[in-house]
């Protein structure tokens, strides 16, 4: 019987066809690039309202192809801070503190819990800051310009009333290590010498460059020493254009300096971890003040004698030329 000229071909065409190799290989398709994740890192006690209101400019950011996630310090909040915070917002780890650790060392906590997760980005975020809902899209718009450098990009933020800048970046008004000077918001880039952490958004090469948050500092100080010493690895603090949210600024300072209040109560508040504690000042002034430091220890107490206010913190800075972004 005479084969099939049809099934002949068939079994001809199968000999002929050999396994395709190289990059035309059939298979699966490549896995689409995971979306950037951004942790905001806050610390909080007893400001419940203040804080959910922090977090949802925060969570309802216009963002797109952005994750967000965050990770609150309920620093022994006794109105229920924490709870209301894991209630209302899945994506928000609550680390519950004994009410110690006030500031800096709470956000040296939640940070080394958002490191392990090695997002692309943080966001140092203070629980009384409400952002605008572009405020991390133009953050992100100006890390961009700045890849594989270590940056810090910070954002202004305004009293919610007037509108005057009450946090952002700094600059040295001269050879003391303390004095500062507040500078306006920028209309392009501009690099300044220090920062705060009201708003910080912190690049993964950064941090990994610069480790932890001083937590060894009892309350202020640390953001700034974190500015002060990614200059000193040669980074760049760089402020970028406009407000991004509003915050009030915080007038713990006039207890100290208030010389209608009796000296035992102002010299009690400077000596709280709020106030202008000697182990903070020593850590900062010996790491940022060089080698007369010691000398600058003394005019706070004087100051404090006096009850008069320190002049210049809040007199414009001096302008300097906006930062240039990698080509």
């Amino acid at each position: 019987m005479t084969a099939n000229p049809a099934r002949k071909r068939s079994r001809l065409a199968e000999r002929q066809i050999e396994p395709l190799t190289g990059p035309n290989r059939p298979g699966p398709a490549p896995s689409p690039t995971p979306p950037q994740r951004v942790v905001a890192i806050l610390t909080a006690h007893d400001r419940r309202e203040m804080t959910l209101a922090c977090l949802r400019s925060y969570f309802t950011q216009e963002a797109p192809g952005i994750e967000l996630r965050a990770v609150v310090v309920d620093d022994g909040s006794s109105d229920g801070t924490g709870n209301a915070v894991a209630t209302e917002f899945p994506a928000a780890e609550v680390i519950s503190a004994s009410g110690d650790l006030f500031w800096a060392r709470g956000m040296a906590t939640a940070e080394a819990s958002a490191m392990r997760s090695n997002p692309d980005y943080l966001l140092w975020l203070n629980d009384d800051v409400w952002l605008y809902p572009d405020a991390l899209r133009r953050l992100l718009r100006v890390a961009e310009a700045f890849p594989r450098r270590p940056v810090l990009l910070a954002g202004s933020v305004c009293d919610p009333d007037t509108g005057v800048t009450t946090y952002g970046g700094h600059r040295r008004r001269d050879s003391h290590p303390l004095r500062y000077a507040l500078v306006t918001p920028p209309d392009a880039p501009t690099t300044v010498d220090t920062v705060n952490g009201n708003v910080l958004l912190v690049p993964r090469e950064t941090y990994r460059l610069l480790g932890h948050i001083d937590g060894g500092f009892a309350h202020s100080y640390a953001d700034m020493d974190y500015g002060l010493r990614l200059r000193q690895v040669g980074g760049e603090n760089v402020l970028i254009p406009g407000h991004v949210g509003t915050c009030a600024a915080n007038n713990h300072a006039t207890v100290n300096l208030d010389p209608s209040l009796p000296l035992s109560v102002r010299w009690r508040y400077f000596r709280s971890p709020k106030g202008t504690p000697l182990r903070s000042q020593v850590r900062f002034l010996r790491r940022h003040g060089g080698p007369c430091w010691p000398v600058f220890l003394l005019p706070p107490y004087v100051r404090l004698l006096a009850g008069h206010w320190y002049p210049g913190v809040n007199q414009p800075a001096p302008t300097r030329g906006t930062a240039r972004s990698s080509p």
